[in-house]
């Protein structure tokens, strides 16, 4: 049974994505204000479908043990 990667990091995306969002904007305003800004670049990203794989083998995680952590901690998206 294999799992349904897409649907498993969509909201880690959508969270990666929003973050890199908030930050720019934090970084404008302290620059439009001519302050100083913390901020120097922002990236993100989440792993790949392959490296999680091959991390998991390297644990010694089953895609069975992932689908047991994805029911009992659901990621809600509100």
């Amino acid at each position: 049974m294999e799992v349904d990667w897409d649907n498993f990091l969509w909201p880690y995306n959508e969270a990666v994505r929003e973050l890199k969002v908030k930050f720019r904007s934090l970084r404008q305003g302290f620059l439009t204000r001519g302050e100083h800004s913390p901020i120097e670049f922002v990236i993100g990203r989440v792993k790949t479908v392959d490296s999680i794989k091959e991390k998991m083998t390297r644990r010694v995680i089953s895609q069975m043990s992932l689908k047991l952590i994805c029911k009992i901690l659901p990621v809600y998206v509100l």
